[in-house]
């Protein structure tokens, strides 16, 4: 399963291994079938593919994957494009059966399913059509990544810049715990919270409201357990937990 991408709808990651070690237990397919993903939350996300590019024009795979083989008249992209519709993956959420967190699609359900089915010719057409859109959109996503890890990089750059400068190597320098107090957050059980105002932190951010602070004003809170080494800053007087440690900008002149 994890060789499927769930934003591309593509197979990105073939293994090669002996046949012996996947004749049985495995999910067989062939060139050109489409792959779905039947149990949750991989039918939701996406992790459905055209198996492309095998050795000798066959491939194995997890058992959670439906194969649908394209018969006369009707195209893989066809199939591929239309069982990737939100709509139609969420119709299938209600047709799931099985325990809670492994619950899967019933075969039925998409050997039942009604699909309409033009000439060959304008199947192609359209798929054509799709896969252009598509592209266009894989440009576009690569290219808001980019920027976005663009972005990201600015403000590292900057502290590089401003504390590995020559300005900066002829400043006083101190042990951080000489001028501030890292100081252990104090555990706030839920059932204790009390319906307010006030951020409670947790090592990763907010996970809740209290109607008390511990801190007086502005509070750094890094993770010590969980997300550990997440810095987070509070504007206002918070609340810190047990799994984080937090500096008091109250008690120092530093922010």
């Amino acid at each position: 399963m994890a060789a499927v991408d769930g934003k591309t709808g593509t197979i990105t990651k073939l293994e090669v291994v002996p046949y012996s070690k996947v004749y049985r237990g495995y999910t067989y397919f062939e060139e050109n079938d489409v792959l779905f993903a039947k149990i949750t939350p991989c039918m939701q996300n996406g992790k459905h593919a055209i198996a492309k590019n095998l050795i000798d024009r066959i491939g194995f795979g997890t058992t959670e994957f439906h194969v649908l083989r394209p018969g006369k008249g009707i195209l893989t992209e066809w199939i591929y494009f239309f069982i990737r519709q939100p709509h139609f993956l969420k119709e299938a959420v209600y047709y799931f059966t099985g325990a809670v967190g492994q619950q899967r699609i019933p075969k039925d359900f998409l050997a039942n399913y009604i699909i309409p089915l033009p000439p060959i010719e304008t199947q192609r057409r359209i798929a054509a059509k799709i896969q252009e859109l598509m592209q266009e959109v894989k440009r576009a996503r690569e290219s808001c990544e980019k920027q976005l890890e663009a972005a990201k990089a600015l403000p590292a750059a900057y502290l590089r810049e401003v504390f590995e400068s020559e300005d900066a190597k002829m400043w006083e320098k101190k042990k951080l715990g000489e001028v501030c107090e890292f100081t252990y957050g104090s555990g706030l059980p839920k059932h204790n919270r009390i319906s307010g105002s006030v951020p409670v932190f947790g090592s990763n951010g907010i996970i809740d409201y209290h109607s008390d602070a511990i801190t007086q004003g502005r509070t750094i809170i890094i993770g010590r357990k969980g997300s550990i080494g997440e810095v987070n800053i509070s504007e206002f007087s918070c609340w810190p937990i047990d799994t984080t440690y937090y500096i008091d900008s109250s008690k120092y002149r530093l922010f």
